[in-house]
Protein backbone atom coordinates (compact mmCIF):
# COMPACT_ATOMS: atom_id res chain seq x y z
CA UNK A 1 0.00 0.00 0.00
CA UNK A 2 2.76 2.18 0.85
CA UNK A 3 4.26 1.59 -2.15
CA UNK A 4 1.41 1.92 -4.81
CA UNK A 5 1.18 5.91 -2.63
CA UNK A 6 5.03 6.64 -3.89
CA UNK A 7 6.46 6.22 -0.33
CA UNK A 8 9.52 4.48 0.15
CA UNK A 9 10.93 3.42 3.48
CA UNK A 10 15.26 3.76 4.23
CA UNK A 11 17.00 1.07 4.48
CA UNK A 12 16.70 -1.41 7.97
CA UNK A 13 20.32 -0.08 8.77
CA UNK A 14 19.82 3.49 7.97
CA UNK A 15 16.84 3.59 10.06
CA UNK A 16 17.17 5.03 14.02
CA UNK A 17 17.70 2.99 16.73
CA UNK A 18 14.50 3.84 18.34
CA UNK A 19 12.95 2.53 15.59
CA UNK A 20 14.70 -0.96 16.17
CA UNK A 21 12.30 -2.24 19.47
CA UNK A 22 9.27 -0.93 17.42
CA UNK A 23 9.83 -3.43 14.60
CA UNK A 24 11.13 -6.00 17.08
CA UNK A 25 7.17 -5.93 18.15
CA UNK A 26 5.45 -6.97 15.07
CA UNK A 27 7.87 -10.19 15.06
CA UNK A 28 5.25 -11.51 17.56
CA UNK A 29 3.10 -13.86 15.92
CA UNK A 30 2.23 -16.65 17.72
CA UNK A 31 1.24 -20.14 16.20
CA UNK A 32 -0.74 -22.95 17.58
CA UNK A 33 0.01 -26.48 17.58
CA UNK A 34 -1.91 -26.41 13.54
CA UNK A 35 0.29 -24.32 12.50
CA UNK A 36 -2.14 -21.45 12.26
CA UNK A 37 -1.28 -18.04 13.81
CA UNK A 38 -3.06 -17.84 17.51
CA UNK A 39 -4.78 -14.74 17.01
CA UNK A 40 -5.38 -13.82 20.55
CA UNK A 41 -2.01 -14.79 21.80
CA UNK A 42 -0.28 -12.85 19.55
CA UNK A 43 -2.56 -9.71 19.81
CA UNK A 44 -1.52 -10.35 23.95
CA UNK A 45 2.45 -10.28 22.87
CA UNK A 46 1.90 -7.38 20.65
CA UNK A 47 -0.31 -5.58 23.04
CA UNK A 48 2.62 -6.16 25.88
CA UNK A 49 5.49 -5.45 24.05
CA UNK A 50 4.19 -1.88 23.04
CA UNK A 51 3.92 -1.05 26.43
CA UNK A 52 7.31 -2.29 27.36
CA UNK A 53 8.57 0.22 24.43
CA UNK A 54 6.38 2.84 24.34
CA UNK A 55 4.90 2.74 28.53
CA UNK A 56 1.37 2.17 26.82
CA UNK A 57 -0.60 -0.11 24.58
CA UNK A 58 -3.93 -0.06 22.62
CA UNK A 59 -5.28 -1.95 25.12
CA UNK A 60 -3.98 0.31 28.03
CA UNK A 61 -5.02 3.21 26.33
CA UNK A 62 -8.96 1.68 25.84
CA UNK A 63 -9.03 0.47 29.32
CA UNK A 64 -8.04 3.84 30.18
CA UNK A 65 -10.84 5.10 28.21
CA UNK A 66 -13.54 2.83 29.43
CA UNK A 67 -12.56 3.50 32.98
CA UNK A 68 -12.86 7.18 32.64
CA UNK A 69 -16.13 6.50 31.38
CA UNK A 70 -17.33 4.02 33.96
CA UNK A 71 -16.37 6.85 36.67
CA UNK A 72 -18.26 9.19 34.03
CA UNK A 73 -20.97 7.71 34.21
CA UNK A 74 -20.81 6.56 38.02
CA UNK A 75 -20.20 10.53 39.03
CA UNK A 76 -23.40 11.58 37.24
CA UNK A 77 -25.54 8.71 38.78
CA UNK A 78 -24.66 9.82 41.92
CA UNK A 79 -24.50 13.86 41.10
CA UNK A 80 -28.27 13.67 40.38
CA UNK A 81 -29.13 11.48 43.22
CA UNK A 82 -27.70 14.05 45.11
CA UNK A 83 -29.41 17.14 43.48
CA UNK A 84 -32.73 14.74 44.14
CA UNK A 85 -32.27 15.29 47.84
CA UNK A 86 -31.39 18.98 47.56
CA UNK A 87 -27.73 18.21 47.82
CA UNK A 88 -24.79 20.25 46.01
CA UNK A 89 -22.68 17.73 44.46
CA UNK A 90 -18.70 18.88 43.97
CA UNK A 91 -19.20 19.02 39.86
CA UNK A 92 -21.79 21.65 40.86
CA UNK A 93 -19.59 23.29 43.18
CA UNK A 94 -19.55 27.11 41.63
CA UNK A 95 -16.25 28.88 40.91
CA UNK A 96 -16.83 31.42 43.86
CA UNK A 97 -15.74 28.76 46.45
CA UNK A 98 -12.59 30.79 47.22
CA UNK A 99 -14.17 33.89 48.44
CA UNK A 100 -16.83 32.26 50.47
CA UNK A 101 -13.49 30.43 52.03
CA UNK A 102 -12.22 33.14 53.26
CA UNK A 103 -15.33 34.76 54.76
CA UNK A 104 -15.46 31.36 56.59
CA UNK A 105 -12.32 31.44 57.43
CA UNK A 106 -12.39 34.98 59.19
CA UNK A 107 -15.83 33.88 61.53
CA UNK A 108 -14.37 30.98 62.68
CA UNK A 109 -11.59 33.38 63.62
CA UNK A 110 -13.94 35.99 65.23
CA UNK A 111 -15.57 33.03 66.84
CA UNK A 112 -12.75 31.68 68.45
CA UNK A 113 -11.35 34.83 69.92
CA UNK A 114 -14.57 35.62 71.66
CA UNK A 115 -13.89 34.43 75.14
CA UNK A 116 -17.55 35.33 76.14
CA UNK A 117 -19.89 33.48 73.68
CA UNK A 118 -23.64 34.42 74.52
CA UNK A 119 -24.86 31.17 72.52
CA UNK A 120 -23.69 28.12 71.21
CA UNK A 121 -25.10 28.99 67.52
CA UNK A 122 -23.59 31.31 65.12
CA UNK A 123 -25.79 32.39 61.82
CA UNK A 124 -25.35 34.20 58.78
CA UNK A 125 -27.53 34.19 55.25
CA UNK A 126 -27.79 35.83 52.37
CA UNK A 127 -31.03 34.92 49.80
CA UNK A 128 -32.79 35.91 46.50
CA UNK A 129 -36.34 37.37 46.34
CA UNK A 130 -36.50 38.01 43.10
CA UNK A 131 -34.70 37.28 39.70
CA UNK A 132 -33.54 38.44 36.38
CA UNK A 133 -32.23 35.79 34.51
CA UNK A 134 -31.98 38.06 31.30
CA UNK A 135 -28.33 35.79 29.83
CA UNK A 136 -26.34 39.09 29.01
CA UNK A 137 -27.34 41.23 32.02
CA UNK A 138 -28.45 38.84 35.16
CA UNK A 139 -29.92 40.72 38.47
CA UNK A 140 -31.34 40.04 41.66
CA UNK A 141 -33.38 41.65 44.46
CA UNK A 142 -31.83 40.06 47.88
CA UNK A 143 -31.87 40.26 51.03
CA UNK A 144 -29.83 38.76 54.39
CA UNK A 145 -28.00 39.21 57.73
CA UNK A 146 -25.39 42.10 57.26
CA UNK A 147 -23.24 40.20 59.92
CA UNK A 148 -22.83 36.60 61.48
CA UNK A 149 -24.79 36.65 64.34
CA UNK A 150 -25.35 34.62 68.03
CA UNK A 151 -29.03 33.06 68.27
CA UNK A 152 -30.40 31.37 71.23
CA UNK A 153 -33.13 29.19 69.91
CA UNK A 154 -34.99 31.02 67.09
CA UNK A 155 -34.23 34.62 68.73
CA UNK A 156 -30.74 36.47 67.26
CA UNK A 157 -28.68 38.06 70.71
CA UNK A 158 -26.05 39.93 69.12
CA UNK A 159 -23.71 40.23 66.38
CA UNK A 160 -20.13 38.21 66.58
CA UNK A 161 -17.61 40.30 67.81
CA UNK A 162 -14.15 41.21 65.75
CA UNK A 163 -15.20 41.32 62.61
CA UNK A 164 -14.19 44.15 60.34
CA UNK A 165 -14.33 43.45 56.36
CA UNK A 166 -12.81 45.80 53.48
CA UNK A 167 -15.95 47.48 51.86
CA UNK A 168 -15.35 44.89 49.04
CA UNK A 169 -15.09 41.98 50.72
CA UNK A 170 -18.05 42.12 52.72
CA UNK A 171 -20.43 39.10 53.53
CA UNK A 172 -23.33 40.85 52.53
CA UNK A 173 -21.84 42.13 49.44
CA UNK A 174 -20.13 39.09 48.39
CA UNK A 175 -23.04 37.12 48.56
CA UNK A 176 -24.83 39.89 46.86
CA UNK A 177 -22.51 39.84 44.02
CA UNK A 178 -22.22 36.11 43.67
CA UNK A 179 -26.10 35.44 43.73
CA UNK A 180 -26.77 38.36 41.07
CA UNK A 181 -23.72 36.99 38.57
CA UNK A 182 -25.69 33.56 38.88
CA UNK A 183 -28.89 34.78 38.34
CA UNK A 184 -28.95 33.92 34.41
CA UNK A 185 -29.30 30.20 35.01
CA UNK A 186 -30.59 27.64 37.67
CA UNK A 187 -27.42 26.34 38.23
CA UNK A 188 -26.60 29.57 40.03
CA UNK A 189 -27.03 30.17 43.52
CA UNK A 190 -30.11 31.45 45.28
CA UNK A 191 -29.21 31.39 48.52
CA UNK A 192 -25.79 31.44 50.63
CA UNK A 193 -25.98 30.59 54.23
CA UNK A 194 -23.56 30.17 57.22
CA UNK A 195 -23.73 28.03 60.25
CA UNK A 196 -21.52 27.44 63.21
CA UNK A 197 -22.04 25.30 66.09
CA UNK A 198 -19.84 25.11 69.40
CA UNK A 199 -19.01 21.94 70.48
CA UNK A 200 -16.59 20.84 73.36
CA UNK A 201 -13.48 21.28 70.96
CA UNK A 202 -14.61 24.59 69.83
CA UNK A 203 -16.47 26.12 66.99
CA UNK A 204 -17.53 23.63 63.94
CA UNK A 205 -19.47 24.65 60.27
CA UNK A 206 -18.74 26.23 57.56
CA UNK A 207 -21.23 26.94 54.36
CA UNK A 208 -24.03 25.72 51.99
CA UNK A 209 -24.97 26.77 48.72
CA UNK A 210 -28.69 26.69 47.28
CA UNK A 211 -29.10 26.73 43.64
CA UNK A 212 -32.70 28.42 42.29
CA UNK A 213 -32.70 24.40 40.45
CA UNK A 214 -33.03 22.90 44.24
CA UNK A 215 -35.20 26.03 45.44
CA UNK A 216 -37.32 25.28 42.26
CA UNK A 217 -37.11 21.43 43.15
CA UNK A 218 -38.12 22.41 46.61
CA UNK A 219 -41.13 24.33 46.13
CA UNK A 220 -42.86 22.22 43.90
CA UNK A 221 -42.31 19.29 45.89
CA UNK A 222 -44.16 20.68 48.78
CA UNK A 223 -47.25 22.22 46.66
CA UNK A 224 -49.26 19.75 47.17
CA UNK A 225 -48.72 19.91 51.50
CA UNK A 226 -49.04 23.66 51.24
CA UNK A 227 -52.25 23.57 49.57
CA UNK A 228 -53.21 21.43 52.39
CA UNK A 229 -52.30 23.56 54.79
CA UNK A 230 -54.34 26.41 53.59
CA UNK A 231 -56.92 24.76 53.24
CA UNK A 232 -56.44 23.26 56.89
CA UNK A 233 -56.14 27.17 57.93
CA UNK A 234 -59.42 28.01 55.61
CA UNK A 235 -61.20 25.64 58.13
CA UNK A 236 -60.19 27.14 61.09
CA UNK A 237 -60.82 30.65 60.20
CA UNK A 238 -63.40 32.79 62.32
CA UNK A 239 -65.53 35.87 62.02
CA UNK A 240 -63.80 39.00 63.52
CA UNK A 241 -60.15 37.36 62.15
CA UNK A 242 -57.81 39.73 59.98
CA UNK A 243 -55.13 37.00 59.80
CA UNK A 244 -54.42 33.70 60.35
CA UNK A 245 -51.14 31.27 60.59
CA UNK A 246 -49.19 28.65 61.25
CA UNK A 247 -45.65 30.31 62.18
CA UNK A 248 -42.20 28.37 63.43
CA UNK A 249 -39.43 29.95 65.02
CA UNK A 250 -40.54 33.45 65.42
CA UNK A 251 -37.89 35.64 66.49
CA UNK A 252 -38.35 36.53 70.55
CA UNK A 253 -39.70 33.40 71.14
CA UNK A 254 -38.43 30.75 73.58
CA UNK A 255 -39.34 27.64 71.76
CA UNK A 256 -39.23 26.80 67.96
CA UNK A 257 -43.57 26.54 67.69
CA UNK A 258 -45.08 25.95 65.45
CA UNK A 259 -48.11 27.87 66.69
CA UNK A 260 -51.19 29.27 65.29
CA UNK A 261 -51.49 32.73 64.99
CA UNK A 262 -54.79 34.39 65.11
CA UNK A 263 -54.83 37.97 65.09
CA UNK A 264 -57.19 40.97 65.33
CA UNK A 265 -55.98 44.04 63.87
CA UNK A 266 -53.13 44.63 66.35
CA UNK A 267 -54.09 41.76 68.86
CA UNK A 268 -52.91 38.20 68.36
CA UNK A 269 -52.76 35.00 70.20
CA UNK A 270 -50.90 31.85 69.94
CA UNK A 271 -52.97 28.78 70.44
CA UNK A 272 -50.75 24.93 70.02
CA UNK A 273 -52.20 23.80 66.33
CA UNK A 274 -54.93 20.88 66.33
CA UNK A 275 -54.13 17.58 65.81
CA UNK A 276 -54.92 17.74 62.10
CA UNK A 277 -52.61 20.93 61.43
CA UNK A 278 -49.69 19.89 63.43
CA UNK A 279 -49.30 15.98 61.58
CA UNK A 280 -49.41 17.78 58.56
CA UNK A 281 -47.04 20.27 59.71
CA UNK A 282 -44.84 17.54 60.31
CA UNK A 283 -45.31 15.96 56.57
CA UNK A 284 -43.69 18.91 55.17
CA UNK A 285 -40.87 19.18 57.65
CA UNK A 286 -40.36 15.47 56.45
CA UNK A 287 -40.58 16.34 53.07
CA UNK A 288 -38.22 19.54 52.99
CA UNK A 289 -35.80 17.50 54.92
CA UNK A 290 -35.74 14.78 52.21
CA UNK A 291 -35.09 17.58 49.55
CA UNK A 292 -31.48 18.87 51.12
CA UNK A 293 -33.02 21.00 54.37
CA UNK A 294 -30.92 20.65 56.95
CA UNK A 295 -32.21 23.48 59.43
CA UNK A 296 -35.27 24.83 59.54
CA UNK A 297 -35.17 28.63 61.19
CA UNK A 298 -38.27 30.47 60.00
CA UNK A 299 -41.84 29.47 58.59
CA UNK A 300 -45.62 30.95 57.86
CA UNK A 301 -48.24 30.24 56.32
CA UNK A 302 -50.92 32.75 56.56
CA UNK A 303 -54.63 33.58 54.92
CA UNK A 304 -55.68 37.40 55.32
CA UNK A 305 -59.13 35.91 54.65
CA UNK A 306 -61.31 32.84 54.12
CA UNK A 307 -60.86 32.62 50.34
CA UNK A 308 -57.20 33.95 50.36
CA UNK A 309 -54.27 31.87 48.17
CA UNK A 310 -50.90 32.22 50.18
CA UNK A 311 -48.10 31.60 47.03
CA UNK A 312 -44.38 31.12 47.84
CA UNK A 313 -43.07 34.38 49.13
CA UNK A 314 -46.59 35.81 49.54
CA UNK A 315 -48.43 34.54 52.25
CA UNK A 316 -45.84 31.02 52.59
CA UNK A 317 -42.33 32.22 53.72
CA UNK A 318 -39.47 29.53 54.56
CA UNK A 319 -36.28 30.43 56.16
CA UNK A 320 -33.61 27.25 56.35
CA UNK A 321 -29.88 26.15 55.16
CA UNK A 322 -28.83 22.90 53.80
Amino acid sequence: MLRDGGVQLPPLDELPESVAPLLAVMDAFVYDEAGEIDVVQTADQMDARLHAVLGTSPRAMREAELRAEIREEISSSVAETMRKHGLVPLRDTPSFVPELDEIHQRFLDALSSDQDPPSTVALFWHEAISVKRAPDAPDAITRGTTRLKYFDGPSMVRDVPSLNFPEDKRPFAVCERLIKQGAATYEGPRMISFRYDRESTGWVGGYSVETSAQYRDLVVGRAEIDARLVDALRSKWKKGLTNLALVYGVHGWKEWGPKLKLSKGFQAELLDPPPEILELWNELVANMTSHGVKHLYYASIAIDKPTAKPREGEGIQFQYDR
